[in-house]
């Protein structure tokens, strides 16, 4: 015997009468299932065990934007540079108002790091901030480039 969830009972052949035997039993039992429920007089822990504990998260591959890929080649070209220099280095393709932006992000996710270094007592001003990449972002940054490397072929087709 099946229940519907609107409480009103069928035998289940009353149920399968209008599909026709195009299909065998399991299969209208599996597009049933949304609207309709087996009464059971025994609970079998195994099959509600995944609704009681956690599913595991899965662990997200790193993911590197199109700004965080260049600054990140830049600054493993060069080492270490300012905000500004990355900026004037990009040649327009990083904006003045984007890339802290970016380089704070790229500093939380792990692929940067940064110093404040003392402004120049002779020229006065204020104390530039310093990035350079971290052991992380070299890795990310190698990554993606061979995967880019790799994908390119089949999109030049």
């Amino acid at each position: 015997m099946m229940q519907r969830l609107d409480g009103h009972s069928r035998e289940f052949g009353e149920l399968m009468d209008p599909i026709g035997s195009c299909l065998d039993a399991h299969a209208v039992k599996t597009l049933l299932s949304p609207w309709v429920r087996v009464k059971h007089d025994s609970l079998d822990i195994g099959l509600t065990s995944c609704k009681i504990s956690p599913m595991p998260r899965r662990a997200h591959p790193p993911r590197l934007s199109a700004k965080e890929s260049l600054i990140l080649d830049m600054l493993i070209e060069h080492t270490s540079m300012y905000g500004l220099e990355l900026v004037s280095a990009s040649r327009g393709r990083l904006k003045r108002g984007t890339v802290y932006v970016t380089l704070g992000r790229m500093e939380d996710k792990g692929y940067i790091t940064s110093r404040t270094e003392p402004a120049p007592a002779a020229e006065g001003g204020l104390p530039r901030r310093l990035y350079e990449p971290t052991a992380l972002g070299r890795r990310i940054q190698a990554a993606w480039a061979a995967a880019a490397a790799h994908l390119a072929p089949g999109f030049a087709r």
